[in-house]
């Protein structure tokens, strides 16, 4: 996996590059595949696939994000109760520019773990890319009471504020 993401960030494609990337990406599906003739019901095996083709969806490459979505489908399937398989799924969605299927995947994650952090920090990062400064805020406030110990969620926070013009509620948040 760690290998495939090396190649993946390589901004040469030279003939060796593409074969070796290949040589890969059939090498870890295959052991996916293998995973998933060993334990069936381990939802963990179709998260590792599905981030496989999440990875060469985001590099464009055909039939990748169908691929993706599938296998994460199947992860919810045996574990649906796991609010990160949503956010992951939302993550796959916003990547294809799909807003109404990110939110509705984000929701569900946020129904699974009201408290979850990392979905919150989704949220800020996605309304800060629509512009929608007010969103980003009270997410990220909501994020910082689920997360007080965290100092780059309390930056973000102070920076949001500073960018909305409240520099005196900037201040508490970027000391």
């Amino acid at each position: 996996g760690t290998r495939l993401a090396q190649l993946a960030q390589e901004t040469t494609a030279s003939p060796a590059l593409q074969a070796e990337f290949t040589g890969v990406v059939q090498d870890v599906l295959a052991r996916g595949a293998r995973a998933v003739e060993i334990a069936p019901r381990d939802y963990r095996t179709y998260l590792s696939i599905g981030s496989v083709y999440d990875l060469l969806a985001s590099l464009r490459i055909e039939g990748a994000y169908q691929s993706a979505r599938s296998s994460y489908e199947l992860a919810v399937e045996r574990n649906p109760t796991s609010p990160a398989i949503p956010l992951i799924m939302a993550r796959l969605e916003a990547a294809q520019g799909n807003v109404q299927i990110t939110e509705k995947h984000l929701q569900k994650a946020l129904t699974l773990k009201p408290n979850y952090t990392d979905a919150m920090l989704f949220v800020v990062q996605l309304a800060v890319a629509q512009n929608d400064l007010p969103t980003a805020t009270r997410a990220a406030e909501s994020a910082v009471q689920t997360a007080p110990g965290v100092a780059s969620i309390w930056f973000q926070l102070g920076l949001l504020y500073y960018a909305g013009g409240d520099t005196a509620k900037a201040i508490q948040p970027l000391e």
